[in-house]
């Protein structure tokens, strides 16, 4: 078998180069305050019952109902 035309290269190859300078964070240099969000505490009630209704009343009665109306299409088919 011939020599390959491209030489295995491994870390010991390859040249490091110079160390580049880190970047300073100019976030953390300004040390400004963090700004507060205001919060509405009726929109986030209004929220919350939403999400209640939502995923806690609705979507598991109507799997409940689902599947009892699947149980009795199947059973109405069978006899």
């Amino acid at each position: 078998m011939g020599e390959s035309k491209v030489p295995f290269k491994t870390n010991v190859d390859q040249k490091i180069g110079p160390f580049k300078r880190l970047k300073r964070n100019r976030a953390a240099d300004s040390r400004k305050p963090i700004k507060a969000t205001k919060v509405d505490d009726a929109k986030e009630k209004s929220n919350r019952i939403k999400w209640v209704l939502r995923w806690v009343l609705i979507l598991p009665l109507s799997v409940y109902a689902f599947v009892w109306l699947v149980l009795l299409l199947i059973d109405l088919f069978k006899t």
